[in-house]
């Protein structure tokens, strides 16, 4: 949705946007994705530019999806806390989409929160046994190791072919609540759960733009060394060899195609 620039990114936040995930479930120009073959080592030099610019807006950098290598380079060069939206704990269910425990120990130093998901494929090997025990023991193991502020709630219901029985929607969310109560969970801990946590990482994130404010940050005009730019010709899109116009040839950026209107 970024197309590849950070120039996107930027109108994304004037829309609105407040967090952006780096990748999905494929490489792209900023980012390897943790379920193929990476082909950058983790981040590239566009995805430097763009962790430094999602810095500078105010946009909070989502980890989920992003490759082994990946995120502790993010966590390197970040100066404002990331939160992963929607990830488990490798350590308790072994698949590529779940955080490995040298990312997760890093979480309080960083200040982020990792959100767990209810995605029956990253809690069991076969959808029809994954259950909600599953989902609160990748909530309490993340919460034990690296603490309650740490740990937030990242269903991905929109992003599931099938669902955990008692996790079907949101209306499923007290039933939820309830088990992380039962299982020893005190009140507090489940407000940092369900909004404390992720509310202190975005309060953070704005506190780290304005702090750039000061410092007088420039955006980051990085480009992509892979970007092919494109006119309109009033008809269809055609590459365009001349983006800044040197040679003069306006609207089209070549010569005019003999069909164009």
């Amino acid at each position: 949705m970024a197309g590849n620039s950070i120039g996107i990114i930027r109108a994304w936040y004037q829309m609105g946007v407040r967090y952006i995930t780096l990748t999905h479930n494929c490489n792209n120009a900023f980012a390897d994705s943790s379920q193929v073959e990476p082909v950058h080592g983790g981040l590239s030099a566009l995805g430097r530019g763009a962790i430094v610019e999602m810095n500078r807006l105010g946009m909070i950098i989502d980890l989920s999806h992003a490759s082994r290598d990946c995120a502790p380079q993010v966590l390197d060069l970040t100066r404002a806390p990331v939160m992963f939206s929607h990830s488990n704990a490798q350590a308790v269910f072994d698949c590529a989409r779940n955080v490995p425990d040298e990312v997760l120990d890093r979480g309080p130093a960083n200040g982020g929160v990792v959100m767990i998901n209810f995605v029956p494929e990253h809690v069991a090997a076969h959808r029809r046994d994954a259950r909600m025990q599953h989902v609160l023991d990748h909530i309490f193991y993340v919460a034990e190791r690296i603490g309650w502020d740490h740990v937030g709630l990242g269903s991905d219901f929109d992003g599931v072919a099938s669902v955990i029985p008692g996790l079907e929607d949101v209306s499923c969310y007290p039933g939820l609540i309830a088990a992380v109560l039962d299982r020893g969970a005190t009140t507090e801990q489940v407000e940092k759960l369900i909004s404390r946590n992720l509310l202190r990482v975005w309060t953070r994130v704005a506190a780290v733009r304005e702090q750039m404010g000061r410092e007088g940050a420039r955006p980051v005009e990085d480009v992509w060394e892979g970007r092919k730019w494109w006119r309109f010709n009033g008809e269809h899109q055609i590459e365009d060899n001349d983006p800044g116009d040197t040679r003069g040839w306006g609207w089209f950026g070549m010569d005019k195609p003999t069909d164009a209107i």
